[in-house]
């Protein structure tokens, strides 16, 4: 991206040259230049802000990924096991079977959730990306 700086010295210079001697520019009511700089601090805050917001993104994406893995974990001891009860007793198989879903569905919706995590990371990750460029 060019500099406006440069865009409105250029232009600037261009004008005075051809206004030659006689002519000369309004003086602006506000420095355009003072204003720029202005807008440069803060542009400046908005990259640091940007910079930290990418790191954090990173760390919350790298934590996700451990939840889903534990998850996963969490769910292969569950599936199958029978919670210390006998599994023989037809009450208590229904009640294996129950708990395992409860748990099974749980375990799921939360890989799931960190999925949308990591696809809106991602979208952040894009954005700053290209507000950086």
């Amino acid at each position: 991206m060019e500099s406006s700086r440069k865009i409105y010295g250029d232009a600037v210079a261009a004008a005075k040259k051809l206004l030659g001697k006689d002519g000369e520019l309004p003086k602006p009511r506000v420095d355009l230049l003072k204003t720029l700089e202005e807008g440069n601090k803060i542009a400046g805050a908005l990259w640091k802000a940007a910079e930290e917001l990418d790191k954090a993104a990173t760390d919350h994406e790298m934590i996700a990924a451990k939840v889903k893995t534990v998850a996963k974990q969490i769910a292969n001891q569950i599936d199958g096991d029978n919670f210390g009860l006998d599994a023989k007793d037809p009450n208590n198989k229904k009640i294996i079977a129950s708990a395992t879903k409860i748990m099974l569905d749980a375990l799921t919706r939360i890989e799931d959730n960190m999925d949308e995590w990591s696809d809106r990371l991602d979208k952040l990750d894009k954005m700053l990306h290209t507000l950086g460029r």
